[in-house]
């Protein structure tokens, strides 16, 4: 119709001037258009139909998480966050469409801030479009990898009858399944992966180079590494049965930075780094800040303990329990905690709860000759040892964590160095709790603790916190008309 611009205005071809009116006409009313000469229903653009266009197209590629408050977008491998505001664009691109009217000139101001942000502000509430903290990484056994995911679960088959023969190994054998080593399931958006490791795993778990170094830091201790390739196994998963946490104690330069470093790069996404204070802060806002952080975190690991660890942080940690957050709403830890530390921990108790979830593990050898490019060295085997952490993921799951006895031993050695109150009953009292012939009275059993702690440096404490222990230990406290008593327990002479 059009055959050029002058000064910004239109100039028309004659013959079309008849078509031009008649189209400008249409146009004045804004439920008719004209497409082939047919007037038809038009729909005007809006927000609201753009927002509906977006879902209807992309539906699959892009959710927006009304908890995070943030668009995630679909790579083809993960949900990632929209860093970069690419849902804007998309909603640009449909505004452009909508706003071009049959003839395909645009006189629609769809193009406007306002326009933009009200479509994508009432995308948000689309159903398709819309999602909550539930909908990510809602599978604590699926872990998802560059190459696709991958299911953790180890499904059983019925064994054969060589495969029910017992097997003389000084390890356990893996657990019959069905999972093989290509075992990648196709990278879909319906499982809500938000995370994955840094590399994919390989075929089989050739690593020479890891398992070398396994073998110098723990002296060769094979039921040792057993139990290490366990419980990496287990910190692929979003479980937390075990509740405990793992405790790497030795002198510098026995490898307990190359040991941690090596897991948090492999599990990428799913570890974090953290501080020793921020898992014992006694700060309300900063501690509650640090727990939401942990969301979906598997693997959290700490290259030095400097304080005195909380008992009451460590259980919301790795109870599995509902955590509150400041601001309201919950989440459930499903981290996994690998401390490493020169000395033994500083522990503000010593108690059942705190002895089941420790689990101590000696960093005793160093190796002959130091190798200052050994981490990228086991860069290169990273593949390889996912492998053998998905590996011992199964065995984990056929046979529990377990404690070896090295790790039983260097337990005992912690939790007595950290027992005042037991080296204070062993040196000062007598009896058990299965001895009724025996009997104290509460004032002369916290005076003589009073001495004793004083005496040799150690923190009092409270009367109530001291009879808290004693009846955790087994010890019945009982109320006269007079006084109260300790059944089983007297001072020595």
């Amino acid at each position: 119709m059009t055959i050029g611009r002058q000064n910004n205005v239109r100039l028309l071809n004659p013959v079309t001037l008849p078509h031009f009116f008649a189209c400008a006409t249409l146009r004045c009313m804004p439920w008719i258009s004209y497409t082939d000469g047919t007037p038809q229903a038009w729909q005007a653009p809006t927000p609201d139909r753009a927002a509906r266009v977006l879902a209807e197209r992309h539906a699959g590629t892009l959710r927006y998480c009304h908890d995070a408050k943030r668009w995630f977008v679909w790579d083809s491998v993960l949900w990632r966050r929209d860093c970069s505001e690419h849902v804007l664009l998309r909603i640009r691109a449909i505004a452009r469409e909508l706003g071009t009217d049959p003839e395909g000139l645009v006189g629609r101001n769809t193009g406007g801030v306002t326009f933009i942000a009200g479509a994508e502000r009432l995308a948000r509430s689309e159903p398709a479009l819309a999602a909550t903290a539930k909908t990510w990484d809602a599978d604590p056994w699926s872990l998802g990898t560059p190459g696709g995911s991958v299911d953790l679960r180890v499904r059983r088959s019925e064994p054969s009858e060589a495969q029910a023969e017992p097997r003389a190994l000084s390890v356990p054998a893996p657990a019959a399944h069905d999972n093989g080593p290509n075992d990648l399931l196709p990278a879909d958006p319906v499982h809500g992966i938000t995370r994955a490791t840094a590399v994919a795993p390989s075929d089989t778990a050739t690593c020479p180079i890891w398992l070398r170094f396994l073998d110098e830091t723990f002296g060769g201790d094979a039921e040792l590494i057993g139990f290490i390739q366990r419980f990496c196994g287990y910190a692929l998963t979003g479980a937390t049965a075990e509740q405990g946490l793992v405790y790497g104690w030795g002198p510098g330069g026995n490898g307990k930075s190359v040991f941690l470093n090596t897991l948090l790069g492999v599990l990428s996404d799913y570890a974090r780094p953290a501080t020793f204070a921020a898992l014992v802060s006694n700060d309300r806002a900063r501690y509650g800040a640090d727990l939401a952080a942990l969301r979906g975190v598997r693997l959290v690991g700490v290259a030095e303990s400097d304080g005195v660890w909380s008992e009451r942080r460590l259980k919301l940690i790795t109870g599995g329990d509902a955590v509150p957050l400041p601001g309201g709403g919950v989440f459930r830890p499903c981290c996994k905690l690998l401390v490493m530390g020169n000395a033994p921990p500083a522990l503000a108790s010593v108690n059942g709860a705190i002895g089941r979830r420790l689990r101590v593990v000696p960093f005793r050898y160093s190796p002959e000759h130091a190798d200052r490019h050994l981490d990228d060295k086991l860069r290169a085997e990273w593949p390889g040892v996912l492998r053998w952490m998905i590996e011992g993921c199964r065995l984990w799951q056929a046979h529990g964590l377990g404690r070896p006895a090295a790790v039983v031993a260097a337990t005992i050695d912690v939790l007595e160095g950290q027992d005042p109150i037991g080296q204070f009953l062993l040196e000062c009292c007598e009896g058990s709790p299965d001895d009724c012939s025996r009997s104290v009275t509460a004032g002369d059993v916290f005076a003589a603790w009073h001495v004793w702690a004083t005496a040799a440096g150690e923190p009092v404490g409270t009367q109530r916190a001291f009879a808290a222990a004693l009846v955790e230990r087994g010890f019945a406290r009982e109320r006269t008309n007079c006084t109260r008593l300790y059944r089983g327990l007297s001072l020595r002479d």
